[in-house]
């Protein structure tokens, strides 16, 4: 195989890297599959290698109705680098719960197994676990962030709704997607705005991660990149988490522009997690 050097954006590589691990593979392989895919139109699919068939007993445990053997094969698979086949064998091993209640919070984990790497599969599970359990505000709250990030504002705006006063992350999605729905409304606009606000006020103030400060920045990166007329909430903002927060001071020259969403955080700390 010939070497060809390439150069690759920081972030891009950072996501190959994760990817890659993922996957189980190597960033080279990935980038041979990806080219592949361009010159040829083949599918970008990774046959890992060393991949093992699960143990015979924990089968016949799993077709004997046990669930955690059930799921042991899911997570041997999801680590082996199939982890469609893996998330399918989580939503199986959900199937053996009789507690409608029990089978909701199985397929809410099954979902936080895939989410990085499938967002349909981990709506598909999410939205099975509110056909088991309408009830649970931890599914409406992961199924809310990962379509306010797909771009789905009405359906999160609805999914989020009702759990945004628990859950602070859910606040912020939730007000970002009736921004984004407010459209000339400036009333609409304005109830979006101190949403979001509310959300950022909380998360300066309970938070001293260094990694975190960077993600709240860009948060309000966001709502500076709108307008003028957002320039007194990001200042507000701002002097805000410098009188507060425990991490270091924020300067305005620190709020750069700031083009796409961040991944749904589903921090450990919100009702996200709760599970």
């Amino acid at each position: 195989m010939e070497r060809f050097p390439a150069r690759l954006p920081a972030p891009l590589k950072e996501a190959l890297d994760r990817k890659a691990r993922a996957l189980g593979t190597s960033m080279n392989e990935l980038v041979v599959i990806g080219v592949r895919n361009v010159v040829e139109g083949s599918d970008l699919i990774v046959a890992p290698s060393g991949v093992v068939d699960a143990h015979e007993d924990l089968v016949l445990f799993a077709i004997e109705g046990e669930i955690g053997p059930t799921k042991g094969i899911a997570r041997h698979y999801m680590e082996s680098g199939q982890p469609r086949l893996g998330a399918l064998i989580y939503w199986f091993a959900a199937q053996m719960q009789t507690d409608p209640r029990e089978k909701a919070k199985e397929l809410v984990r099954s979902a936080g197994q895939i989410r990085d790497l499938s967002r349909p599969i981990a709506i598909a599970l999410l939205r099975a676990a509110l056909e088991c359990n309408p009830a649970s505000d931890v599914a409406k709250s992961r199924l809310g962030q990962i379509l306010h990030y797909e771009g789905d504002h009405a359906g999160a705006k609805a999914m989020l709704e009702s759990v945004r006063a628990d859950d602070n992350y859910a606040r912020l999605s939730y007000g970002w997607s009736c921004l984004e729905l407010a459209g000339e409304d400036q009333e609409a606009a304005r109830s979006a705005t101190a949403e979001i606000a509310v959300s950022l006020r909380r998360w300066a103030l309970g938070d001293s991660s260094p990694v975190s400060r960077n993600k709240w920045i860009n948060q309000v990166a966001r709502l500076k990149d709108r307008g003028s007329q957002f320039q007194q909430a990001v200042e507000d903002l701002i002097n805000y988490s410098n009188d507060n927060a425990s991490w270091k001071p924020i300067n305005m020259a620190e709020i750069q522009p700031h083009t796409k969403p961040e991944s749904p955080d589903l921090n450990p700390q919100s009702i996200s997690d709760q599970v």
